[in-house]
């Protein structure tokens, strides 16, 4: 055996030690990303907002906004419950309304001594189905001068949604007029009297939309 021949059986392979190093990942760029187009898109909504603050509502918001009730029912009059009230009127009645189909409201308001002080009440219309669904419309009332019957008692208010409503109406916005008709009747009361009454609302009414269940 010659040399050359010795030098080929003796060789053998060798592995050198390398950097170790962790294989890249391109979760974490696609997650920025993400983020930041989102970023963007709540900007862009911020600005669109903003710039809308001033717009006008469309013809389809404008009817899908407008409100009106119509009900007829009872009313009782009676002394007030305070010293500065004349006198306090209460409303229970039933319809219907282009929004609720089947519908009640509860209406009081109290007749301040002082007549320059305007009356004032509180409103709240029901679904039938309030215990399934939870939808009633509360509102505020203010008495518009001069409207009054031949008994002094109001016939026109403003109204405007409060935070007490519920159901679809949770978070809604809204104004417009009520009026009440008063027709005296039916057995007196020990210092008042009651009667029937119709009592129609006019006006326009935004929810969120988010808040039915049933949709």
């Amino acid at each position: 055996m010659d040399a050359r021949s010795a030098r080929r059986r003796t060789a053998s392979l060798q592995f050198e030690p390398v950097e170790s190093r962790i294989l890249q990942s391109v979760a974490p760029l696609i997650a920025l990303s993400q983020l930041r187009a989102q970023a963007a898109q709540v900007h862009q909504l911020n600005t669109t907002s903003t710039s809308l603050s001033a717009s006008t509502p469309t013809p389809y918001q404008q009817r899908r906004m407008a409100f009106n009730a119509h009900f007829l029912g009872k009313f009782a009059q009676g002394p007030g419950l305070y010293t500065d009230q004349r006198t306090q009127v209460y409303l229970k009645a039933e319809g219907t309304s282009n929004q609720l189909l089947h519908g009640a409201v509860q209406l009081a308001f109290s007749i301040p001594l002082n007549t320059a002080t305007a009356a004032t009440g509180v409103a709240n219309l029901t679904d039938k189905n309030i215990a399934q669904t939870g939808t009633q419309i509360a509102m505020d009332l203010m008495a518009i001068p001069g409207a009054v019957d031949t008994h002094g008692r109001p016939t026109a208010f403003n109204w405007t949604v409060n935070g007490g409503s519920g159901g679809i109406y949770t978070s809604a916005s809204g104004q417009g007029t009520v009026q009440i008709r008063y027709f005296p009747g039916g057995s007196h009361l020990h210092q008042g009297f009651v009667g029937s009454t119709a009592v129609i609302f006019t006006g326009q009414i935004t929810s969120t939309g988010v808040n039915n269940i049933l949709r």
